[in-house]
């Protein structure tokens, strides 16, 4: 008896099932490439404000874009604040080529792969603010062609790379204020950006040093009806809560100009005041250890002017929370001062 498949007939049941595997396959591949529309399906918002279609996917939970596509016949605002875009990767907003602004503020964004933003060469705006960003790679902004306003403020940012803006020399509003940022250099910086009118550095923890002497020349240099924060100086102590621009060169760079820092020196005593000519050069010196038997009249030694404190469990260091008073006696000379 013969059986319902004959031996001819095998080899094309097992091309019919090669096929069939082989078509699966392909649909499953396919499926993963396929992109949604963000519009037509209500995976956010679309709605047209006074002429301009908006994008509103605000707090939708979205991780990644890259299976995501906006209206190809339309240009629009795409607004993704909320969400969690943690990390953007290389063509991240690829099929949103026809986006005109683009915000991703509070996505606890904390690193921006360069070629992140290729494909938005229409954008003129990008708002980045309230995120944890640290730093502005050399290609951070690739693809943002023309590129006019970028804010950037409440991050973590500490450095930028020198040819950070190279890719944005279009910009005109550059926001930066309420970062971790002690120094901006010129050269390969600022200078890439010749058109900027606005630029907000306020609230920066500014180390006011010869470093920051040529930010101090470009903002006075930059167009008067342009719009600047103020640049508030955090260190030196000398110089903390100073405003950038009423600082003097000679102030920024004491070495450089001759003079030397005072910020430590001692207020004259009545008898230097009454007396020039009286007056003595003081000297103190600081030791690290208990200073040896050796030392004779000639040094500097310190008597308190109060009672002393209580024991320390460490008598060799100066709590800089605890202050005393001192005399230090040089020679014949006597200056109080306070630790």
């Amino acid at each position: 008896m013969r059986g319902w498949c004959s031996g001819n007939e095998l080899p094309t049941l097992k091309k019919m099932l090669l096929w069939i595997v082989l078509l699966n396959a392909a649909l499953c591949v396919a499926s993963g490439n396929v992109t949604r529309d963000v519009c037509k399906e209500q995976i956010c918002s679309c709605n047209e404000i006074e002429g301009d279609v908006h994008i509103d996917c605000e707090k939708r939970s979205l991780t990644t874009l890259q299976q995501l596509t906006g209206p190809s016949s339309h240009f629009y605002h795409l607004l993704l604040h909320g969400n969690s875009l943690s990390r953007l990767f290389p063509n991240e907003f690829a099929n949103f080529y026809n986006a005109v602004s683009l915000h991703l503020e509070n996505n606890g964004l904390h690193d921006i792969v360069p070629g992140a933003f290729l494909g938005l060469q229409l954008v003129k705006r990008l708002h980045i603010n309230n995120n944890k960003i640290r730093t502005f790679r050399k290609s951070t902004f690739l693809g943002l062609d023309d590129l006019e306003y970028l804010q950037a403020d409440f991050n973590l940012l500490r450095e930028l790379d020198p040819a950070v803006f190279r890719d944005i020399n279009k910009l005109e509003v550059l926001i930066l204020n309420d970062n971790l940022i002690s120094a901006l250099p010129i050269n390969g910086v600022l200078e890439q950006i010749p058109g900027i009118a606005e630029v907000l550095l306020e609230d920066n923890p500014w180390d006011c040093n010869c470093e920051l002497a040529s930010l101090k020349e470009w903002l006075e240099n930059i167009p008067r009806n342009a719009l600047i924060g103020r640049v508030i100086c955090e260190a030196p102590t000398r110089l903390q809560g100073s405003d950038l621009n009423e600082t003097t060169e000679a102030e920024l760079c004491p070495s450089q100009s001759g003079g030397a820092d005072t910020s430590l020196v001692a207020p004259p005593t009545q008898d230097q005041t009454s007396n020039p000519a009286a007056a003595k050069p003081l000297v103190i010196y600081v030791y690290a250890k208990p200073l040896p038997p050796s030392h004779k009249e000639t040094n500097p030694t310190f008597f308190p002017l109060f009672p002393p404190r209580p024991p320390s469990p460490h008598p060799q260091l100066l709590s800089p929370l605890s202050p005393l008073c001192y005399v230090a006696a040089v020679g014949t000379t006597h200056t109080g001062f306070t630790l």
